[in-house]
This record gives C-alpha cells, sequence and structure tokens, in this order.
C-alpha cells in the first residue's frame, strides 16, 4: 500500500516533548492542588518541577509557533497563504463540518492543508498556554514579592490557572482522539508517530495535505520527466560528436596513405552529421585540391572561411584559394 509523508522527523521531535512537558506541568499541577498534603511529599520539589515543566512547554510551544509562521512565510512568501491562517470562508466550513459530525450534513467539507477545527484548536492551544502561563508567573511572583494585601487576587489568580489547565487538558484529550481515530472509531492511527499515512487515509483525513503531496510529486515526475529527455538529448549529441571525430580520424588515416576517395567518403560522412564541423570541410578541400579538383576544392575551401573565419587555419584556407585562383589563370 502506497503511503504519504505527513511529519518529518522534526514535527514530530517537537509534538513528542512539548505533550511530555505538558503532562509534567499539569501532573505536578494536580499533585499540588490535592489536599490533603501526603505526609512526607517535598512539596518544594513538586513546586520546582511544576515551574519548570510549565516554562518548558511555553518555550517548546513558542518555538512550535515560531517554526510554523517561519516555514509558512518561507514556502508561500506571503501571510495570506499561511496555512494555518483564518480565511473568510473558515468560519462555514466550521459550520458545516459540526453538522457534519452531529449528522446534519451528509458529506465532510472539503479543507485546505488544514481544517478549521485544526486552526481553532491551534490557536486555542496557544491562547491557554499563553494564559497558563501568565497565570502561572504572576503565582510565582507574588511568593517572592507579593505581600498578604494581595492574598485574594492571587487566589482567584491560581484558580484561574487551575481552570486554564483543566480545559487545556480537555483539548489535548480531544486533539488526542482525533489523532488516534478515525471517523468515529476506536481503531488506533499511528501516523503521528511513524510519520506517514496511507492515501486512502490521507484523501479522507487530511484531504488538503493529499492534494497538495498529489501536486508536488507531480510536479517531482514532470521535472525527473524533463530532466531525463535533456540527458538522453545529451548522451545523444556526445555519441554523435565522437562518432564524428572517429569519421575525420578514418579520413586523415587514408589521406595520408593517399587514398583520397575513401578519404573524402569519410569526410562527407563527417559533414552530413555535422554540417558545421570546419576541420572536416578544410581536410577535405586539403584532399580536393590534391585530387586536381580545384574548383571543389576552392569552393570548399571559401565555406570553411565562410562557417569559421577565425580558426587559426583560416588564413591558410584564404591563401590556398589565392593560389587555387592564381593557377586557374595560368
Amino acid at each position: 500500500m502506497k503511503t504519504i509523508p505527513r511529519m518529518s522527523l522534526h514535527l514530530r521531535l517537537q509534538h513528542g516533548a512539548l505533550i511530555l512537558a505538558a503532562l509534567g506541568a499539569l501532573g505536578t499541577g494536580y499533585v499540588i492542588a490535592g489536599s490533603p498534603v501526603p505526609a512526607g511529599m517535598d512539596l518544594d520539589l513538586w513546586y520546582r518541577v511544576h515551574q519548570w515543566s510549565g516554562m518548558a512547554a511555553l518555550t517548546l510551544i513558542g518555538y512550535h509557533a515560531t517554526y510554523l509562521f517561519v516555514r509558512g512565510y518561507i514556502e508561500g512568501r506571503n501571510w495570506s497563504t499561511f496555512p494555518l491562517g483564518w480565511k473568510k470562508g473558515d468560519w462555514t466550513d466550521l459550520r458545516r463540518q459540526a453538522g457534519y459530525l452531529l449528522g446534519g450534513e451528509d458529506e465532510r467539507p472539503e479543507a485546505d492543508l488544514f481544517r478549521p477545527s485544526q486552526k481553532a484548536l491551534y490557536w486555542g492551544t496557544g491562547l491557554l498556554l499563553t494564559g497558563l502561563s501568565l497565570t502561572g508567573i504572576g503565582v510565582g511572583l507574588w511568593e517572592y514579592f507579593g505581600s498578604y494585601s494581595l492574598l485574594p487576587a492571587v487566589g482567584l489568580l491560581a484558580h484561574l490557572h487551575r481552570g486554564l489547565s483543566l480545559l487545556l487538558l480537555a483539548v489535548a484529550l480531544w486533539h488526542l482522539y482525533g489523532v488516534l481515530t478515525w471517523e468515529g472509531r476506536f481503531v488506533p492511527q499511528w501516523t503521528w508517530i511513524t510519520g506517514s499515512m496511507s492515501e486512502e487515509l490521507a484523501a479522507a483525513k487530511v484531504a488538503g495535505h493529499h492534494r497538495a503531496f498529489q501536486i508536488q510529486e507531480q510536479e517531482r515526475l514532470a521535472s525527473i520527466g524533463k530532466k531525463t529527455a535533456e540527458e538522453a538529448e545529451e548522451n545523444e549529441q556526445s555519441l554523435e560528436k565522437e562518432t564524428v571525430e572517429e569519421e575525420l580520424k578514418a579520413g586523415n588515416l587514408l589521406a595520408k596513405e593517399e587514398k583520397y576517395v575513401d578519404a573524402l567518403f569519410h569526410y562527407r560522412r563527417a559533414l552530413e552529421r555535422y554540417p558545421g564541423y570546419s576541420q572536416a570541410r578544410y581536410n577535405m578541400a586539403v584532399v580536393l585540391r590534391k585530387m586536381g579538383e580545384r574548383a571543389m576544392a576552392m569552393e570548399n575551401f571559401r565555406q570553411f572561411v565562410k562557417d569559421d573565419p577565425f580558426h587559426p587555419l583560416a588564413r591558410r584556407a584564404r591563401e590556398s584559394t589565392a593560389e587555387i585562383e592564381e593557377e586557374e589563370e595560368l
């Protein structure tokens, strides 16, 4: 079964590290918020792990968001083409998707690279993490710089922090449900670990990504076909050049043996394959002159000079033409 890439190793590592940091922050927060505190438990250690986990999650989500924005800008060179950007028709698609999930729509609306629900999930997660960070920082700073007069406000801030954490947990569980299952069935889908999925699953679950992949694949195949055609043409030209040079060498050997008729045969074949081969034209003119074919020799010398006026033998060809003209006058 043919598969297509869904997430690179870099993206999978980002998501995995973020999940671990978020679970660490949520788990330690749950323990800290528990009452009563178990005997012998080092609460300060749990606080420190909670703070470090929260800061790690904030750093990772900041890095992930920066990565997505920079990547979107580099690939599109335009913020309007950013895949996570909210578009005019997304609200309508979001309502249609909700209707499909609730049974009011027969077909799920087609999506771009990300569905409106996925975009909302990304932006909502970012806002929740920002709220968690701000409330967590506020509670943490009060421990060092606050006074008892602010205690009621800090208590409210702590409750808000816990509420946001529970909401984030619900969002994360919903996201995991959407990732691990498909079409409401509890069938595990491990594409977020393997990084690839079947074309059938991609067409149904991430239609936009599937279409983008198909376009890229068509462009890649077209590029390969064009490159193959160019390489074939270059190989053909290279073979043609070797053949022409072999004809020239064969003619030269026969000319040295004074087998002029046979030499002319090879020179003519070289010129048939490559009419602009000036060296073959010059050598043929020399052989024709030796055979006494002055008119034909003079015609080929003139053609040689016309085709390649800056050839090292061009001067000699002009002199030979002038000599033949003098011989004709005599």
